[in-house]
Parts: C-alpha cells; structure tokens; sequence
C-alpha cells in the first residue's frame, strides 16, 4: 500500500513540475527576443533531462557504464518514438523554424560517435566527453545566436 502511495505521489508531483516547467518556459519564451524554440532547446531539455542526468552521473561514479549509456540512450528512443508521436496525436505537432537544423545536427552527432567509439574500443573517455561537450555548448552558442 506505501508503495501504491509513494507511486501515485510522484506521479502528482511529477504532473505538476510538467505544468509548472511549460509554465515558466512560456513566459521565457515571450520575453523580446528569445526564441521559443531556443527555450526549448535550453530551459525544456535541461529540465526534462535532469533525472536522466542524475541518473548517468550516479551510475557513472558506481563504474556502471552499461546503465550510464543505457539510460541516454533509451532516454532518447522513447522520446523519439513515444513521447513525441503521442504528443502529436494530442495536438498535430509542426516542425518549428531551423527545427530540420537541430534534427540533422542531432544526427550528425550520432553519426560521429558510433565511429568514434568504435575507434577508440567503445570507451568514452574524458578527452571524447569534452570535445561532445563543447561540440554542444559551440552548437548551442550557434543556435542562440543564429
């Protein structure tokens, strides 16, 4: 019975930190100037990737790469063909400005890290994470700015 209670109290919370993270990503979004879609690619990703962040970095510092890896990578193919394809049966979702951009981009990424860590003996060491962190911060510095 905790267990059911615990599990239906997440949930609430978690409905609730949706709605108030749309909230505050709307109003981000309507000041001068920015972009919603930068807010987006900013505010909304940060906030909706923070439990798979977490989440990475615990299983990292416990040398669990498998569940490290894992956990992006299922993160991100549920997005894709869940989370996003049932968004659009709710309300028809259209590809925003530049959106063709982010989605070849995303691409291009992960057509340079399959070779590049078949390359390396599928090891993602520090010196790999600070260039696809730059890789992403220069991208995103672009995106805000172009």
């Amino acid at each position: 019975m905790t267990t059911v209670l615990l599990l239906l109290a997440g949930l609430t919370m978690l409905l609730l930190g949706g709605a108030s993270l749309v909230r505050g990503a709307s109003g981000i979004a309507e000041a001068p100037g920015i972009s919603p879609l930068v807010v987006g690619l900013t505010v909304v990703a940060f906030g909706t990737s923070l439990p798979e962040f977490v989440t990475s970095i615990i299983a990292a510092m416990r040398k669990e790469a498998d569940l490290c890896v894992g956990n992006v990578i299922g993160s991100n193919i549920f997005n894709i063909l869940l989370v996003l394809p049932i968004s659009a049966l709710v309300y028809p979702l259209s590809i925003p400005e530049h959106g063709t951009t982010d989605i070849i981009a995303t691409l291009l990424f992960a057509a340079v890290l399959i070779p590049v860590l078949i390359m390396r003996g599928q090891i993602m060491n520090r010196t790999v994470g600070r260039v696809f962190l730059g890789a992403y911060l220069l991208y995103m510095y672009l995106r805000i700015t172009g």
